[in-house]
């Protein structure tokens, strides 16, 4: 605000460090993919915020170094690979039902996508049809759900996966 109400703002070498062989510092794969997931909701909510960049593809080949990449150093993709593509989090809950929130990333305007949900003890079934997300590719979704059931995105453009998220 010091610098005018109109300065933009980048957020920059954003990360979230995966354990380490020493096992003392860093998070596990899952929780890199939620925070990964959480941090994106929260920087769309700042009005200021015009980007988000996550600081590592590809681990550091020095294990010394900042281990926080979407990939491994031999390549493997981690959980932070398909959550950052397409990042879906729990943003509140509003008369009794869970409010989802996503982006589907990677390309321009509006995007098709669906969601499916797993109730405990069930299988996987679509939450309704093929939706459209913004022209930016956010993805909003009010849907009454129970407890303990997860959710994931799915982008047919991708034909892949995000992570799951559980209500």
């Amino acid at each position: 605000r010091a610098w005018g109400p109109r300065m933009r703002i980048w957020l920059t070498e954003f990360a979230y460090q995966t354990n380490p062989p020493d096992r003392i510092s860093g998070v596990t794969q899952a929780r890199q993919a939620r925070l990964i997931a959480d941090a994106a909701l929260r920087a769309h909510r700042l009005p200021r915020v015009d980007m988000l960049v996550h600081y590592l593809v590809r681990d550091e080949p020095q294990l010394a170094r900042w281990q926080s990449g979407l990939y491994t150093l031999a390549g493997r993709a981690k959980l932070a690979a398909r959550a950052f593509p397409l990042p879906l989090t729990v943003a509140g809950r509003s008369r009794g039902a869970t409010v989802l929130w996503g982006q589907v990333r990677a390309r321009s305007g509006a995007q098709s996508y669906r969601l499916q949900a797993r109730r405990p003890g069930g299988t996987w079934a679509w939450l309704g049809g093929m939706r459209r997300s913004t022209a930016r590719g956010f993805v909003s979704v009010r849907a009454r759900l129970p407890r303990g059931t997860t959710v994931r995105l799915w982008s047919p453009a991708d034909g892949a996966f995000g992570v799951t998220v559980a209500v």
